[in-house]
């Protein structure tokens, strides 16, 4: 006595069943694979659009720091910066980007990153020396004149991570 179901006796009945699973099985897989790399392909050059955008509003803001601290070494009457360089936007963008840009790219644009929060950190350590001691104590520090050179770099950096990312898109 078997105790084998009635459909497993009559398996060559089932062959077409079994066959047309297995074929819609590997259409489905190369159906969801080909909208995936479309999906990407239209992804890729917002994302990066959106990065070499991040980079360009910081260059800006650094530009600005620049103007203002130039002014303020020259005994101008300008207001310090007292506003952040947005690097998480680049964080965000760098994210959105990682698995479009070649490596060197993504780790000089991480380094560049680190560069754009370390001068931040230095704006805001003058910042709150001036809010405390005023501008003349802020002048007097050396870290202002270590701000300066360190955000004109920063923005010489950012031009060419931008020109780098540009002729990838």
């Amino acid at each position: 006595m078997c105790f084998l179901p009635d459909w497993l006796k009559q398996i060559d009945q089932y062959w077409y069943a079994i066959f047309s699973a297995f074929v819609g099985t590997i259409l489905g897989i190369l159906w969801g694979e080909l909208r995936y790399r479309h999906a990407e392909k239209k992804q890729k050059p917002v994302a990066i659009s959106g990065l070499i955008d991040s980079l360009t509003f910081i260059s800006s803001l650094v530009t600005q720091a620049i103007q203002r601290l130039d002014a303020i070494n020259r005994s101008e009457k300008v207001g310090f910066p007292n506003y952040t360089l947005d690097s998480i936007s680049l964080i965000r963008h760098l994210d959105k980007t990682a698995r479009f840009l070649p490596k060197q790219t993504l780790s000089d644009v991480d380094g560049l990153r680190y560069q754009i929060e370390h001068a931040d950190n230095k704006m805001q350590m003058l910042y709150s020396i001036v809010a405390n001691d005023g501008i003349d104590k802020a002048r007097a520090h050396p870290e202002f004149a270590s701000l300066l050179e360190h955000l004109k770099k920063v923005n010489e950096w950012i031009l060419e991570r931008k020109k780098e990312i540009e002729k990838i898109v």
